[in-house]
């Protein structure tokens, strides 16, 4: 099980590491960083700014998930 690692970005560049999670794979780990968003406070997810959570397993960069994205559900 691969163990992805959460952080926000601003701009690309970390701001602020969220922590570690062993999932499934790397559509798991999406979905899970489209919950951290939706239960960020309306303040921190700033529309526009240019932030977003950056996913990771180990060195490989998995993507982005922008913080002011909206979900479906």
């Amino acid at each position: 099980m691969p163990i992805y690692r959460f952080a926000i970005h601003h701009d690309g560049a970390e701001t602020k590491m969220l922590g570690t999670m062993g999932l499934r794979d790397d559509a798991d780990a999406f979905d899970f960083a489209k919950r951290i968003i939706q239960d960020m406070p309306d303040k921190d997810r700033m529309q526009g700014d240019g932030r977003s959570v950056g996913i990771a397993d180990g060195k490989r960069a998995v993507g982005h998930v922008p913080c002011n994205a909206e979900f479906d559900g």
